[in-house]
């Protein structure tokens, strides 16, 4: 029995993202042929190496006469992307939320914006290999702020439909990280950040894969875009925030009033034009659970309050001034 010749070992640094905003849909419920490579080169930021994931659909066939499965046939071809993101140009993750006053905008699905995501590990290190996603969708966006923390992200990405790519050489970051002792946590003109100790935001876009390609050569042998979905479809817009503090809730923000908009940002220290930010804006914030957590002797105590939240923007760049 001959040894399998062909063994490549790799390691996370030689991973890498890239993304292009698409201005228009590239695939269509009638399309038959496979999509071309989109050239990606924005960088996503400081990341983990990306997982990636494609589910065949395979199928059990079970029938009379036999004591086990008796075959299996293939179903829809199901693809996502996900990584952890340490933000610094927080560009890639305004692509998490929808434009709901021009839901028909050029390159989005219902004012999501649509992208082509690459991945996998760069050329310059040897073995590189590359994959892309065509037509993606931000299914979910997870933003943590804890103290003492860099500002972390947490993306899960779906593509219609994912090809094999030409790959390219890695590409580091050069935008300074935004850190917790960069940010300010603003609501009605009071900034609440001498008592705050983290906070968390969920964006789920509800994305649902809407039908099913037909199967386009034999298994084995398949085009890309064979069985994929027909179109992936955002739903319902959510968020769910959270807030854990180190005092109790003042009380101008106790009671079920609306507290207005929530301003949460983070930008470089300094002065001038040029200095990286991100900036989310929650409107609508309704007091709904305040906890006083419970805490040994020996610690100190903590809060943690969860307000039902919707209306959000995500804005990120650099300042102007």
């Amino acid at each position: 029995m001959a040894q399998y010749a062909d063994a490549v070992y790799r390691v996370g640094y030689q991973g890498y993202l890239a993304y292009l905003a698409e201005t228009a849909k590239v695939l269509t419920p009638a399309s038959e042929a496979d999509p071309s490579e989109q050239t990606c080169t924005s960088v996503a930021g400081y990341i983990e190496k990306p997982q990636h994931q494609t589910t065949e659909g395979l199928q059990e066939i079970d029938a009379v006469g036999e004591m086990r499965t008796v075959t299996t046939v293939v179903g829809r071809r199901e693809s996502s992307v996900g990584t952890r993101v340490l933000v610094a140009d927080g560009t890639f993750l305004e692509y998490a939320v929808r434009d709901h006053a021009t839901p028909t905008g050029a390159g989005t699905v219902h004012g999501l914006p649509l992208l082509a995501l690459e991945y996998g590990a760069a050329t310059d290190w040897g073995y590189g290999y590359a994959r892309q996603g065509i037509d993606c969708l931000f299914n979910g966006l997870r933003l943590q702020y804890a103290e003492n923390q860099p500002v972390v992200a947490t993306v899960d990405v779906w593509p219609e439909c994912v090809i094999e790519a030409t790959g390219q050489a890695a590409s580091t970051p050069t935008a300074a990280i935004l850190h917790w002792c960069h940010c300010s946590w603003t609501i009605g003109g009071t900034d609440y950040y001498p008592i705050m100790a983290g906070y968390t935001l969920n964006i789920a876009n509800g994305l649902q894969r809407v039908g099913m390609r037909k199967q386009f050569g034999a298994v084995g042998s398949e085009l890309a875009i064979s069985r994929t979905p027909l179109k992936i479809q955002p739903t319902l817009e959510k968020l769910q925030t959270q807030l854990r503090l180190r005092d109790k809730l003042p009380a101008e923000l106790k009671g079920t009033d609306d507290w207005g908009v929530l301003t949460v940002r983070a930008e470089e220290p300094g002065s001038g034009a040029g200095r990286q930010y991100l900036e989310i804006s929650i409107d609508h914030n309704l007091l709904n659970n305040n906890v006083g957590e419970q805490a040994p002797a020996g610690q100190l105590l903590m809060w943690s309050v969860t307000p039902l939240s919707y209306v959000i923007t995500i804005d990120a760049g650099v300042t102007a001034s």
